[in-house]
């Protein structure tokens, strides 16, 4: 698995950012503006560990995922159960609170993913591998 890290700082409490994250997890699409729609699925109505939903992207590509674990105010992560995102085959992410001193939070997301085949994943974060420099990608990526 190849794993990546993002971060971002929320003018909003812990607190506001946990409901809007985790509590509203099926209306993902509310707060993400590349996302065209998400609903729960299975009966979900919030986020709980177990609930999963369904993102639509776009016309054609989709992803399901459920939350597996959570931390109340810190931490959850979720799943991918089924997708059609070209080249990516399985698929996870830990999102983390933390406030900061001037009362915002920070959000950083941990994803962890593979690709079919293999070597797409150098392709995706945006690397030229080639016989010369595949040994240095492979051991700073692998």
């Amino acid at each position: 698995m190849n794993e990546s890290e993002i971060s971002i700082v929320i003018e909003a409490s812990r607190e506001e950012t946990w409901d809007a994250l985790f509590t509203q997890y099926g209306d993902i699409h509310v707060h993400n503006p590349t996302m065209d729609s998400s609903n729960y699925l299975n009966d979900a109505a919030v986020g709980e560990v177990g609930a999963g939903r369904h993102v639509r992207f776009s016309d054609k590509l989709y992803l399901e995922e459920s939350i597996v674990d959570a931390d109340e105010y810190n931490s959850f992560t979720v799943v991918a159960m089924d997708h059609n995102l070209p080249f990516l085959d399985e698929m996870s992410a830990t999102y983390e609170l933390s406030s900061t001193a001037d009362g915002m939070t920070e959000v950083k997301m941990t994803s962890q993913n593979s690709t079919t085949p293999g070597f797409m994943i150098f392709l995706m974060r945006g690397k030229t591998v080639n016989k010369a420099n595949y040994s240095d990608v492979v051991k700073n990526y692998a």
